[in-house]
């Protein structure tokens, strides 16, 4: 439980939170599947029966009733969890777009009425998106640990505007006459 309770904190999940963390663990994980329909959708391939039955079992997953577990020991944690009303915060405080697509693709499978639509929605997504951190997020920074290069997803997104930009004065004058020269069809440079 706190381990769902952690995931939907940081991505702001809310409603079915079980069902979000069901998705995420298949949107995040780079296996030998979702790798071959990154960004190309599913392949004909004796694979996809693998899939399938994985699916089977996740949409299992999903529709399992808890009821009797909660009953025998006397708890409510998965009702709780599967009506869940988060804490409103401000959308710079968590990843937005992780969010929106988790709990979207959550939805579609609360509505898949088996694996064949469990299959079709999953793999869209990762011809749509990628897998992983990649198919996740939008930016990303880039960080030296124990002398290795990583990345690491951007959760805020913000717009930002030239005047957030401190010290570049000279750029930012470059860039706004090149955009009106542009707009008014003069001659103009590449904006690097």
């Amino acid at each position: 439980m706190k381990r769902i309770l952690d995931l939907a904190t940081n991505y702001g999940f809310d409603k079915n939170i079980w069902h979000n963390y069901l998705v995420f663990l298949l949107i995040t994980n780079e296996n030998s599947f979702s790798i071959t329909c990154e960004k190309v959708g599913a392949s004909d391939g004796t694979v996809n029966h693998f899939a399938k039955n994985d699916f089977k079992i996740f949409k299992n997953l999903f529709d399992y009733d808890f009821s009797h577990i909660e009953q025998d020991l006397d708890i409510d944690c998965f009702t709780t969890i599967s009506n869940y009303k988060a804490i409103v915060k401000k959308e710079r405080m968590y990843n937005k777009n992780v969010s929106e697509k988790v709990q979207y693709i959550s939805s579609c499978i609360e509505n898949a009425k088996d694996e064949e639509e469990v299959f079709c929605i999953i793999t869209g997504f990762y011809k749509d998106f990628g897998v992983g951190m990649f198919g996740l997020n939008k930016a990303f920074r880039v960080g030296h640990t124990n002398g290795k290069l990583e990345f690491y997803p951007i959760s805020n997104m913000d717009d930002v505007m030239l005047d957030d930009l401190v010290g570049y004065k000279f750029q930012k004058e470059e860039l706004v006459e090149n955009t009106e020269a542009f707009v008014e069809g003069r001659t103009v440079n590449n904006v690097s």
